[in-house]
């Protein structure tokens, strides 16, 4: 029985010395059952001719026909190829039997047990318009640094998806048939799916995943009003559903649990002892680099003047403090150190939650915790800083790569900072006086762009590389930035 690929996917997520997670989907409408057992992944070494024993998973309706295998007991600092592919007619096939004429190659590598370097890109916003090709191009440059030097993985800092695309006139944005249409087009982008199946990809979400200033968490929907709570409702529990299934199932927010009946197999089943995650930020450790995924959305509260719960803080602030760890990066899909001139209550930054960035700062300067790079997106544009403490430079920064394809227009480009928005040179929201952002860095002419690009970040033993590559591969930003 030949086999057929995916719809969309396969995603390759969790990858740590021994194991791998791998999310695909298909589109079954036809199916008489929920739940599908016809799928099928087998992986060798790339330098081996022999592959493995096919290993079989599930697709579920209840999670948009998607599903997660995850491989275990695999070599550290190795190279694999895989193919994923299903039975259309789940038949019963064995693994045995089956064809995999026509299921593409793809590869992954394993993390090395100590790292001497860790690579990595980074971006947010992509927006998806039908009619235009230009729209997820910049990702070619990613596949062309991991064909040069395999990337570690790649960073989605939110807005993957424009679920709200008019914004404020987008209808009918809510149901489960909405959601599915505008991930399988994300999915399938040409440009994206070469990323996805392989490298590791990490994901976090901010607000158009939901809808546009989706600025009071949950309780936005709690709260929403009697002609609207039914819609609202509707689009918060199929969005968040939908982000489980397609963005966050193959990262490190789930539990897993080992198949008995397949050696080397494991699946995902919610969190600890709960169904479903009851929470969104993860943190993820490559040798003495540790990265911690930020929810920024979903725990918001106006009320608190918090973008992230008290829970979460306390778990960030111990990541923070990890003696593990020589480089820590804190994925913030808004910006956490740089402001512009909003209020803070129009503010959708942490400048909305300046105490709490107050205590997280304050908690690093406290402690003399070095080496901290606070990753962010969503301005669509993309830049370096760092905290100046009493006029002296720390090795506190701020990372932005903030727009994967954003259209330029007049209209548009109002939804954009540019240098001058930029509170450069201007302490901290919140802060002591004495602790401000600096200027811009860079090595080169340009420090501060503003159009479409990909971050890309390398953890060297003495600075961290940072630079931004424009959708023809030309570095607009480069700045070598000390560790201590």
């Amino acid at each position: 029985m030949a086999l057929h690929a995916p719809s969309y996917g396969p995603v390759l997520g969790l990858t740590t010395v021994n194991s791998v997670r791998l999310m695909a989907g298909i589109d079954d409408s036809t199916a008489t059952t929920p739940k599908l057992n016809s799928g099928f992944l087998r992986f060798k070494k790339t330098s081996d001719s022999r592959w493995s024993t096919a290993k079989k998973f599930r697709f579920n309706h209840n999670f948009y026909w998607t599903g997660v295998i995850e491989l275990t007991d695999l070599m550290a600092d190795t190279e694999y190829s895989y193919q994923l592919g299903y039975d259309p007619k789940d038949s019963g096939l064995e693994p045995a039997a089956a064809d995999w004429k026509k299921i593409p190659v793809h590869s992954f590598k394993t993390l090395a047990s100590s790292p001497k370097s860790v690579h990595f890109c980074f971006g947010s916003c992509l927006r998806q318009d039908d009619d235009d090709d230009r729209v997820g191009k910049v990702l070619h440059n990613v596949s062309a640094l991991h064909a040069e030097r395999p990337l570690d993985f790649m960073l989605w800092m939110g807005d993957q998806i424009y679920n709200d695309k008019l914004l404020f006139l987008t209808t009918n944005n809510s149901s489960r048939d909405d959601f599915f249409k505008v991930y399988k087009h994300f999915l399938n982008n040409p440009y994206v799916k070469p990323v996805l199946a392989n490298i590791p990809n990490y994901m976090v979400m901010d607000d158009h995943e939901i809808e546009n200033s989706f600025t009071d968490g949950a309780a936005d929907y709690a709260n929403s009003g009697f002609f609207s709570s039914k819609t609202k409702n509707e689009r918060l529990i199929n969005g968040i559903l939908a982000m489980y299934c397609y963005q966050l199932s193959h990262g490190p927010i789930y539990s897993s649990v080992a198949d008995p009946d397949q050696p080397g197999v494991a699946f995902i089943k919610g969190q600890a002892d709960n169904q479903v995650p009851v929470r969104h930020y993860a943190a993820v450790t490559l040798g003495d680099v540790g990265l911690f995924l930020l929810d920024c959305r979903k725990e918001r509260s106006k009320h608190k003047a918090q973008l992230i719960s008290q829970t979460q803080e306390n778990a960030l602030l111990t990541f923070l403090s990890d003696p593990q760890y020589r480089v820590r990066f804190v994925v913030s899909s808004v910006t956490f150190l740089a402001d512009d001139d909003s209020s803070k209550k129009r503010a959708d930054n942490w400048k909305g939650a300046a105490d709490q960035r107050n205590r997280i700062i304050s908690h690093l300067t406290t402690n003399q915790i070095p080496n901290v790079f606070f990753l962010s997106g969503d301005v669509h544009s993309h830049f370096a800083a760092r905290l100046e403490i009493n006029k002296k430079p720390s090795s506190i920064y701020q990372l932005v790569s903030g727009s994967l394809f954003w259209p330029t227009s007049f209209i548009i480009d109002q939804i954009r900072w540019f240098r001058d928005d930029v509170m450069f040179k201007e302490p901290i929201f919140g802060c002591d006086k004495k602790i401000v952002l600096s200027n811009p860095l860079s090595d080169i002419d340009t420090d501060f762009f503003a159009s479409n690009g990909i971050g890309y970040v390398a953890v060297e033993q003495n600075e961290v590389l940072f630079r931004i590559l424009n959708e023809k591969g030309t570095t607009m930003i480069e700045a070598r930035l000390p560790l201590q």
